[in-house]
């Protein structure tokens, strides 16, 4: 084989290896950045459904503290049993 069809055949294997690698790593960094932007995406879902949570139970706090405000007047009114004796 002559030299010069050597050199050609490296040549051509060499820039197809380095175009198949090219393309891997466009593919896996294209991967790791869509997945990227959904873990984000779930992030933030994530985030305000532990708002809207935390609103729900800070309003059923409320209306509970409301209902039994008077609680701790009874309780000062409220007459000892006659057990201690």
């Amino acid at each position: 084989m002559n030299v010069s069809i050597i050199s050609a055949l490296a040549a051509l294997a060499g820039a197809a290896v380095g175009g198949l690698v090219s393309g891997i790593a466009n593919w896996l960094n294209h991967r790791s950045q869509v997945r990227d932007e959904w873990v984000l995406h779930e992030k933030s879902r994530l985030e305000e459904l532990v708002d809207v949570a935390h609103i729900g139970l800070r309003l059923l706090h409320g209306r509970h503290v409301e209902k039994h405000q008077r609680l701790p007047e009874v309780m000062i009114g409220a007459k000892g049993s006659d057990r201690a004796r």
